[in-house]
């Protein structure tokens, strides 16, 4: 099994799907049509014809043919005499099924069935591909468990859509294709290269378009992409006051001076809606990176979604960027520092926002400033914090200034884990043991 390295803060949103009626007639836009060609090429999607190239992006996609798609541009080696013991796969898609099984990858719907005629929905058809990258969790009985863990894992390699809004319904060959394509980015963890290297290496293609060999020479895929990082401590937290400065770091476009990259405009998602903010040029590095100052009213305990980027290269054309590298950032308040491990929250409204926030792991510390067993409890929620600064966000909440009612907390000191907006754990009074055994207790509740 492949896997892949973790990319800092990365994410993909492509937000231009729609379909154009004029007059009576309808024209569909299909979002990844040129990438589907650009797959062809390569030899890792053969479409839907022996006579020539049919991609059939309108069509559906059933199981048995999502195993060939999988097969194809995921280089499996395969025994084309080898048969599954399911007896509702055709038999053509019967080595692609038995390779899929013998990796992991799937173990049919249950009760003896593949369901090879049916459709696959976004989530199967994720759920196999990451398994095939070496995440074994991700699927749960509880459908929207499964999201969550099927979203947070695409969102850091680059392969969410955002104008996808229900995960449980058919996925199209069109996306599968999208899919497919943004799997040529990712690195083997092992060293063994990029799969497009790896493509080029096994299929060894010929004749090539110009387009395409001009994207593989360049290694611009698509229309580009940058890797964004708000300014942050490793943990995607990054405080209102320095959230207006961005450092941008582009790939696959060549950007030498402040001329090359005018008038720029950033869009973010709250995960609702997509914002629009114009951004002023501060510098530009000799490795791509430019660092931007923005004009925009960030609010502390949302995270925030980098979605797309346009500016003005020196010739005056407009480039515009919808693919990139860059996850959440969660918005904290002023008194979090870049070499803390916890902070205090003084607002009930932000509170609230931070045990909202789906994308979080959140430590909440109630107490009181006056009791003693807060002022005992203190050290020990310190070191729990310290300990686990990495795997959750830790605060602080003194109930005499914060109006806690309705949160379940009737004394202090009290200590409760919220995992995506669910409480998971809590501990209420002073912990009479070991720091450190108090610290481990709060990494099972994390985990």
């Amino acid at each position: 099994m492949i896997k892949i390295k973790t990319l800092v803060m990365s994410l993909i949103f492509i937000y231009c799907f729609s379909i154009n009626i004029r007059g009576e007639e309808a024209e569909e836009d299909f979002r990844f049509e040129d990438e589907a060609k650009v797959l062809n090429e390569l030899g890792v999607f053969k479409g839907k014809s022996l006579d020539g190239f049919e991609p059939a992006l309108a069509d559906g996609l059933t199981r048995q043919e999502g195993m060939k798609l999988l097969s194809d541009i995921l280089l499996w080696d395969m025994e084309e005499e080898r048969v599954s013991d399911f007896k509702d796969v055709s038999s053509w898609a019967q080595p692609y099924v038995a390779a899929a099984i013998e990796k992991g990858v799937t173990n049919g719907m249950g009760q003896g069935r593949f369901g090879g005629a049916e459709p696959v929905s976004y989530l199967q058809f994720y759920t196999w591909i990451l398994r095939e990258l070496g995440y074994e969790d991700v699927y749960d009985y509880d459908a929207f468990i499964w999201e969550d863990n099927i979203k947070n894992h695409i969102r850091n390699m680059g392969l969410l859509f955002n104008e996808v809004k229900d995960y449980n319904k058919p996925i199209s060959r069109d996306y599968a294709v999208g899919i497919m394509y943004g799997l040529l980015f990712l690195e083997a963890e092992n060293g063994a290269g990029s799969l497009i290297e790896r493509i080029m290496d096994k299929n060894r293609p010929e004749d090539l378009s110009s387009k395409v060999e001009e994207l593989l020479g360049s290694g611009l895929f698509a229309n580009g992409y940058f890797a964004g990082a708000l300014l942050s401590n490793g943990m995607n937290l990054v405080p209102v006051s320095e959230a207006n400065e961005i450092l941008v770091r582009l790939v696959g476009v060549q950007v030498d001076s402040v001329d090359d990259f005018k008038n720029p405009i950033l869009y973010v998602s709250n995960g609702q809606e997509v914002l629009k903010t114009e951004g002023q040029v501060k510098g530009v590095s000799l490795d791509g990176q430019i660092a931007l100052e923005l004009d925009f009213d960030w609010l502390e305990g949302f995270s925030y979604y980098i979605s797309g980027l346009t500016y003005e290269n020196s010739q005056g054309s407009t480039v515009e960027l919808t693919q990139m590298q860059a996850n959440w950032v969660l918005i904290v308040g002023d008194s979090f520092e870049h070499d803390a491990f916890t902070h205090e929250v003084k607002d009930i409204k932000v509170l609230q926002r931070y045990i909202g926030n789906r994308e979080l792991d959140l430590v909440v510390y109630y107490y009181d400033s006056w009791s003693g067993y807060s002022q005992l409890m203190e050290d020990v929620y310190m070191t729990a914090a310290y300990d686990n600064r990495r795997k959750a966000l830790f605060v602080k909440v003194d109930c005499d200034w914060v109006d806690v009612k309705g949160l379940g907390i009737y004394g202090s000191p009290h200590l409760i884990v919220y995992k995506q907006g669910i409480i998971k754990g809590e501990y209420m009074g002073y912990y009479y043991r070991s720091p450190a055994i108090f610290s481990k207790y709060i990494a099972g509740l994390i985990h």
